[in-house]
């Protein structure tokens, strides 16, 4: 669930698991409102240097924030934000001739977790059919990285893709097809992408 609350002094955003857990507080400037929320995206709006209030959106898997709107002095007012079949949706309204306004529908891919990109590596691998050794070899330096990731360690996630991609590198042309490893390096390097690693 999430909501808007004052206890820090000002309106932020706070969520946590229905079934019980840690309270998350989104530290971020500026005055926020109207909060809803769908699959692992937050919607709210907030208010910007430029005066007004924006639609923002928050992912709750990967910590990222996207400003939806950009219209300086206006207030849009959010509708409401719904995920369904990897589409999200957000409905707000922008203020028009007073006491008017134009209604506004915005729709977007949802971003693929890293966990999920992981795990469809993993299922490509296997799809390959590889020797025992070799097969387990890969699918263990995924497996620490998606440990690292649920552990919140960025800098090890990424280690064990570079070791992911050597080894793949490594065995190009020999247990694996050329083919197979380019596919696999490349979905590699997607997700250090993502993760921002150097």
């Amino acid at each position: 669930m999430a909501y808007v609350s004052d206890k820090s002094g000002e309106n932020d955003i706070y969520y946590q698991p229905v079934g019980g857990g840690a309270e998350t507080h989104l530290s971020i400037p500026g005055d926020q409102r109207d909060v809803s929320i769908s699959g692992d995206l937050i919607a709210f709006e907030s208010t910007v240097s430029t005066g007004g209030y924006d639609v923002f959106v928050y992912d709750i898997r990967t910590g990222k924030l996207y400003q939806v709107t950009n219209t300086p002095l206006l207030d849009e007012t959010l509708g409401e934000i719904s995920v369904c079949d990897g589409i999200g949706r957000i409905v707000y309204a922008v203020p028009a001739a007073w006491p008017l306004a134009d209604l506004y529908a915005f729709t977007f891919q949802v971003p693929g977790s890293t966990v999920d990109q992981i795990g469809d590596l993993i299922a490509l691998v296997n799809s390959f059919n590889l020797t025992k050794g070799a097969g387990a070899s890969l699918i263990a330096k995924l497996q620490s990285a998606l440990a690292a990731i649920n552990a919140s360690d960025t800098a090890t996630a990424c280690d064990s893709l570079t070791a992911f991609v050597n080894e793949t590198q490594a065995q190009s042309g020999k247990k694996l097809s050329t083919d197979q490893a380019s596919q696999l390096i490349n979905s590699a390097n997607q997700i250090k992408t993502g993760l921002g690693c150097q």
